[in-house]
């Protein structure tokens, strides 16, 4: 772990800590980028705004999509859920998902 070294001289309690709480968000930023999407690869991308919006481009059931949503990075946002089309047609190859499981062809 890198060590900083801090003299502090002539130094506000307040500006103290604005310098902790400026370093402390870049923190958590460094640490949620690990998680967040990647942006979209190309400029042809699609932002789905919901489940719905990506089930009625495949032509499925929000449900078909709801279910293996553990498979396919997303976007929550408050109480909705947004998609790349990237994303999806990643969890496709990978996962095989939205694909027929037997049934009448």
């Amino acid at each position: 772990m890198k060590e900083n070294n801090l003299l502090l001289t002539n130094v506000s309690l307040d500006d103290l800590a604005d310098l902790i709480a400026k370093k402390l968000n870049l923190r958590v930023i460094d640490s949620r980028s690990e998680f967040e999407t990647p942006p979209p690869s190309s400029s042809e991308d699609i932002l789905f705004k919901s489940l719905q919006e990506a089930a009625d481009y495949y032509g499925v059931c929000y449900q078909t999509i709801s279910k293996d949503l553990d498979k396919i990075d997303h976007l929550p946002f408050g109480n909705s859920i947004k998609i790349y089309k990237s994303a999806i047609e990643k969890a496709i190859i990978k996962h095989g998902i939205l694909a027929k499981k037997g049934g009448k062809k």
